[in-house]
């Protein structure tokens, strides 16, 4: 991902993630669902960063609209910047302003690294071991870009 210095993803890294993407891609609404529903078990108190569903009983915040509205654009961006494994510029700008756009909400690198994990956690339960180390790798990057974007 990016101009990584310290985490250089493989070719092989790169089409672990986009292989295993292609099939959470055909059920992107599961898959943002299922990755903050483990977050938010994980870490209760994240979900308080949501306005938009903070009061929403856990037990029925995966029914609620903006909650399934927020996961599928998460989704879509995870998608975007997994479309630009091989276009480092455009991949890092796109990090950049991810990045950017989190510091209003007072999301740390911390924040991200807890739903790196989790993300993880969930590509363990569906994907073979390679795989979930490419994500890792990629969060890595991810990690490395974004802190330089914000520093």
């Amino acid at each position: 991902m990016g101009q990584c210095e310290s985490h250089t993803l493989t070719d092989k890294d790169k089409n672990l993630i986009r292989d295993s993407f292609a099939v959470m891609k055909k059920d992107m609404k599961g898959y943002g669902i299922r990755f903050f529903m483990e977050f938010f078990e994980q870490y209760p108190s994240y979900q308080q960063l949501f306005p938009a569903f903070a009061d929403v009983p856990l037990s029925e915040v995966k029914d609620n609209a903006k909650f399934k509205a927020h996961a599928i654009t998460v989704m879509y961006g995870l998608s975007s910047v997994i479309s630009a494994l091989d276009d480092p510029e455009v991949q890092e700008a796109m990090i950049t302003k991810i990045a950017r756009q989190h510091i209003t909400r007072k999301v740390v690198q911390d924040d991200y690294r807890k739903l790196a994990e989790v993300i993880g956690k969930v590509v363990a339960t569906v994907f073979n071991e390679e795989t979930t180390a490419a994500w890792f790798k990629g969060y890595e990057c991810f990690d490395e870009l974004a802190r330089k974007a914000v520093a």
